[in-house]
């Protein structure tokens, strides 16, 4: 689970995510599961919208609160440096939209699959309703090291067939997203499960 620990400046809240190791099979009818595998590819980054003028504001209180003990940077040069990082800030999450946008990388993408809406992209990634949004619809905040998985061994019957999904979850499994997906796609059969003997 997600453990909140103060620093040791007493002021700033430190996040530690466990990634926990999860397996997703899916089997059914073979074009139901092949459309299921091409509807879950997407990028893996959802388009969050990010306040770019907070996080310049914020950057040049850190910075200035540091000058007087330090006096490396005058207040205008934390000014100036603070509005520099937004620019590349800025233009570097530019890129990774326009880049993210046609993406088919990740074979199971929640937002491809479960989208986040408008409103809640609007808040931003550490906002705490946006954060309880994926709790709630996804069960967990965010995968990662996701990949496609060959079937298990063993027949099938004829016309059926199965994909599986390996990955890491954000404090826990996406058991709210797979009971959510298991309704859209009636004709499937989706099996989550933890992935033993994996570490993160």
């Amino acid at each position: 689970m997600r453990q909140e620990t103060a620093s040791t400046t007493g002021d700033v809240a430190v996040h530690h995510t466990e990634w926990l190791p999860f397996r997703l099979t899916v089997r059914g009818p073979a074009e139901d599961v092949a459309a299921f595998a091409a509807a879950a590819a997407g990028p893996g980054v959802p388009p969050w919208q990010v306040d770019f003028a907070a996080m310049e504001e914020d950057v040049f209180h850190r910075l200035a609160s540091l000058y007087p003990r330090t006096g490396r940077l005058s207040l205008e040069g934390c000014r100036v440096f603070a509005a520099q990082l937004r620019e590349r800030t800025e233009d570097r999450h530019r890129q990774v939209l326009v880049a993210a946008e046609e993406s088919r990388a990740r074979p199971l993408d929640l937002h491809a699959l479960l989208p986040v809406p408008a409103a809640v992209l609007a808040l931003g990634p550490d906002h705490p309703d946006a954060r309880h949004w994926l709790r709630t619809h996804w069960g967990t905040e965010e995968l990662r090291r996701v990949e496609r998985l060959s079937g298990s061994a063993g027949r099938r019957p004829k016309g059926q067939a199965e994909v599986g999904f390996g990955f890491f979850a954000a404090d826990a499994g996406p058991a709210s997203a797979v009971r959510r997906l298991a309704r859209a796609w009636p004709g499937l059969q989706l099996d989550l499960r933890p992935a033993v003997g994996t570490s993160g």
